[in-house]
């Protein structure tokens, strides 16, 4: 799901999500690929996150906790990284 500046319809959707829900939340022209672990103050915070690139490199290592400000976000998509593993074993 692709958005722009309304973060109402973006609060609205992380309340649908189960907590421990994989997700894929895009970051400018990357993505954290993470645990859904809540929704509090305009800020989306997943565990176990991994930073990644468009062609699945990770760019930093997991990490904890991460804190994402509702108004950077152009994407979510539920399930993280199910779609990608065969592309990225490809490509090494």
């Amino acid at each position: 799901m692709l958005f722009g500046q309304n973060n109402i319809l973006i609060t609205a959707l992380f309340k649908s999500f189960d907590l421990g829900t994989k997700l894929e939340v895009g970051v400018g022209t990357r993505y954290w690929v993470g645990n859904f672990a809540g929704c509090c103050d305009g800020v989306i915070i997943l565990r176990e996150a991994q930073f990644r690139s468009n062609s699945c490199s990770p760019i930093i290592g997991a990490r904890r906790t991460v804190r994402i400000p509702i108004g950077q976000i152009n994407f979510v998509s539920q399930g993280g990284c199910q779609k990608w593993p065969r592309l990225c074993k490809e490509k090494k």
